[in-house]
């Protein structure tokens, strides 16, 4: 003999809506605290950084340009390379960072000078000192 019971709709639900709503506020939370709420801290950090560029700051751009501020027109500033004291303008959003000028020099290590031995050979090098 064969019995069957039948079974509410909302029961096999886990609980109605509340069973349903529950998870869907949980993903909603996850993903504010994960992705929503970091990125409007860089928003915030990006403007503070546009916003305190002076004359005189070293800074690196995010195309790698590295140079010093002389003049700050609005969203407008324009930049000097070292040391062919090459002038240029870029929009204050292209500012990766601000950096002291020790930090953005560079000095060629034994490894980078053992290298250009190894690409170029003893010959090439030979004849760069010897003009």
């Amino acid at each position: 003999m064969i019995k069957a019971y039948a079974t509410s709709g909302a029961g096999s639900a886990g609980g109605g809506i509340g069973g349903l709503l529950l998870p869907l506020v949980l993903m909603f939370a996850l993903s504010y605290f994960l992705m929503i709420k970091p990125q409007k801290k860089k928003q915030q950090e990006a403007i503070q950084l546009k916003n305190s560029l002076k004359a005189g700051d070293t800074v690196i751009l995010y195309s790698g340009l590295v140079g010093t501020i002389v003049a700050v027109d609005g969203e407008i500033i324009t930049i000097e390379c070292d040391p062919d004291k090459v002038r240029l303008n870029f929009q204050s959003y292209a500012v990766a960072r601000v950096t002291s000028k020790e930090e953005t020099l560079y000095e060629d290590t034994e490894e980078d000078k053992e290298f250009e031995r190894q690409l170029f050979g003893e010959e090439d090098n030979k004849d760069d000192k010897q003009q």
